[in-house]
């Protein structure tokens, strides 16, 4: 991707709920150089600096479309780790962000980069197995509504669990990150560590 095609920006007008945050006027961003990433990875620094949050004993990397030499309209990332009230509070964090700087961030939660390497970077050397690996989210509700109003509600299946999470297993690969290496041989970048 040329460093040109990171600050491509396009707007879209609808309306974006996840668990209690709501937000209008989202944009997409063309890469990780784009300036509202940037600040957004410089606030979450700012966060640890001032104490809350904190990421020892947590990775956070950046994975999927935003790595890609297309416009994203969600920046996909993971936090490695455990469980825990600190694992919610950046997750809680790193939302909150999205919706202050109205670039819709998908995160969640998981235990080890495996099953993302696999997805992401690694998919042409999948051994035909698939395997499940838990993840945690803040949230199981989803809304998105366009300007003409037209509501799609996703309430996804994850259960309540310990320190005010959400839980559910991820298969892996996932279903279209196969189909894509497949059909068109495609393989998404390789995540790599932000925090």
């Amino acid at each position: 991707m040329k460093i040109e095609d990171h600050y491509r920006t396009e707007f879209w007008n609808g309306t974006i709920s996840y668990g209690t945050f709501t937000g209008k006027n989202w944009l997409a961003i063309g890469g990780t150089h784009h300036p509202l990433f940037q600040i957004f990875v410089r606030e979450l620094k700012h966060l640890q600096k001032q104490g809350k949050i904190n990421f020892k004993g947590y990775s956070l990397y950046v994975c999927g479309g935003i790595l890609e030499d297309w416009l994203s309209w969600d920046v996909d990332l993971v936090l490695i780790g455990k469980p825990s009230l600190m694992a919610y509070k950046i997750l809680y964090n790193i939302k909150k962000l999205a919706f202050i700087y109205k670039v819709y961030i998908d995160v969640n939660l998981q235990p080890s980069i495996k099953g993302v390497m696999l997805n992401c970077g690694n998919i042409s050397k999948w051994d035909g197995n698939f395997f499940t690996i838990k993840a945690w989210e803040i949230s199981n509700k989803f809304v998105i509504d366009d300007f003409e109003g037209n509501k799609k509600i996703r309430l996804y299946k994850w259960k309540k669990s310990k320190y005010n999470l959400y839980e559910e297993d991820k298969i892996y690969p996932f279903q279209k990150n196969l189909n894509k290496y497949q059909n068109e041989g495609f393989v998404y970048s390789k995540p790599y560590k932000i925090l």
